[in-house]
């Protein structure tokens, strides 16, 4: 116990405080993933800095922090899938490939299109354009071995367009909203079922890291959760729901926001002054490539614009859900459908990307 509280641990104890502060400032804007985008810049620049009064000879803080981030975070998505999300999954399947396969297309161009266009690696070009989610790529990114920092950029620049641009567009559609419509849920969650699902995640994690699963934590703990809480919703016959709170994820966010900071360096900074740019233009056109898929979607079936509009929307699954809330869609279906991006990304992408990266650079050769 004693080795615990050493005088070094103090002090990434203090720079993950200090980054919370960071994140707590940001996300007095509003800013999505404000936590994470702050933490991670007031962890960069202290590292930067470097006070005497924080010196340490160590850059990085062990991965400790992050691994335990990564964990909150992934149950954190894990818990948003259950049988609910199955029966629309199955119900609008069609549609659902469709949304996956445009996705995945659009996103491979950008990719391409921002690796070409500037300093970036091939890696790091394609995870930054791919829509994952911004609390999840740049921690996926770093284990690959891509540029978290302008990842993280890349992804905030394109939930910034589409968190502005898709609500303006469905309130063109459907007016101003006549008001909030809360969620369905009414529980507060069970003690207990958050134990038996913490446990899930924790044993899928191990086991994901066995497995040599790309970012064991995140994704084993995340299958985990999710088929942990479906299989007690089938065996009890109703949805149920782990004890969570909004203050969780805020320190996944901080956590893996600071084991960022601390590894950024001047080559990647001019990585992403060059990849800025690009990646404001790249991500103007996957938003308005899926805005146009939503219209055709919605034409062709029972859709309405507005879910459809959420639903195509390369954003986050919180982001999304609550606007949809708003506008009255069926924020079911959105979320069905974002979270299915996530779970595939988060699965099946690093194989591809480790694919593709080695064929270029073989061709490079």
């Amino acid at each position: 116990m004693r080795q615990f509280f050493t005088m070094e641990n103090g002090r990434h104890a203090g720079l993950v405080i200090i980054g919370g502060i960071g994140g707590w400032l940001v996300a007095l804007t509003d800013l999505s993933a404000g936590w994470m985008v702050g933490a991670l810049m007031a962890s960069a620049m202290m590292m930067f800095w470097k006070p005497h009064w924080f010196h340490t000879n160590q850059r990085e803080i062990p991965t400790f922090w992050q691994n335990a981030g990564q964990l909150l975070l992934a149950i954190e998505l894990g818990r948003q899938v259950n049988c609910s999300i199955w029966l629309t999954l199955f119900e609008n399947s069609p549609i659902i490939i469709i949304v996956l396969i445009v996705s995945f297309g659009v996103s491979l161009c950008c990719g391409l299109a921002l690796w070409r266009y500037s300093r970036t690696d091939l890696l790091t070009g394609l995870f930054a354009s791919t829509p994952g989610g911004m609390s999840a790529m740049p921690g996926l990114a770093e284990e690959m071995g891509a540029n978290p920092i302008v990842v993280s950029m890349v992804q905030l620049i394109r939930l910034s367009l589409v968190v502005s641009i898709v609500p303006l567009l469905a309130f063109t559609c459907v007016g101003h909203p006549s008001g909030y419509a809360g969620s369905v849920r009414t529980d507060t969650g069970s003690f207990w079922v958050t134990i038996v699902l913490a446990g899930a995640a924790w044993i899928a994690a191990i086991a994901g890291k066995r497995l040599k699963f790309p970012a064991p934590l995140l994704t084993g703990g995340m299958l985990g959760t999710a088929l942990a809480q479906t299989t007690l919703s089938v065996w009890f016959g109703r949805d149920l729901h782990l004890w969570w709170t909004d203050a969780l994820f805020c320190a996944a966010q901080v956590l893996i926001g600071t084991s960022i900071g601390t590894k950024v360096n001047r080559q990647q900074l001019k990585e992403v002054k060059s990849a800025a740019l690009v990646g404001s233009v790249t991500s103007f056109i996957m938003l308005l490539v899926m805005v146009i898929c939503a219209f055709i979607i919605s034409k062709w079936t029972n859709i309405p614009l507005t879910t459809s509009l959420f639903a195509m929307a390369p954003g986050g699954i919180a982001e999304m859900a609550v606007t949809s809330i708003t506008f009255h869609a069926d924020a079911t279906f959105v979320v069905a459908v974002q979270v299915l991006c996530v779970l595939a990304v988060i699965i099946m992408l690093p194989p591809v990307l480790r694919w593709l990266h080695r064929i270029t650079f073989n061709s490079h050769a």
